[in-house]
């Protein structure tokens, strides 16, 4: 019965897992803001060519790392918890075992 329980009760984690995984990766990746292309770094910029071309290319480069950022943020949100849940379940499984087993061998 134990064992029916403990498989029970990981396939109810995994299931929770992958859940939050679905949800929240849908969620994140449905609010993508499109990346901005060359013609919009343009814009605000003034001067020579070689003056706009340089501005355009500090908006661009500021522009991929927030919209790095955002994906981290968005990848930390989707797969930590999960990860966080699966680690805690399976630690404290563990420690139930091997308080378990320390019982058994006093009572012997």
């Amino acid at each position: 019965m134990r064992l029916q329980r403990q498989g029970y009760r990981k396939w109810l984690i995994v299931g929770v897992c992958l859940t939050w995984v679905a949800l929240a990766g849908w969620y994140e990746i449905s609010a993508i803001q499109r990346a901005s292309d060359f013609s919009a770094a343009y814009g605000g910029c003034s001067g020579s060519f070689t003056k706009r071309a340089d501005c355009a290319t500090g908006n661009m480069l500021a522009d991929d790392r927030r919209t790095f950022m955002q994906w981290v943020g968005k990848l930390a949100i989707v797969l930590v918890p999960p990860i966080a849940l699966y680690g805690f379940t399976n630690m404290r499984a563990r420690s139930r075992l091997r308080a378990r087993g320390r019982s058994g061998h006093q009572s012997a």
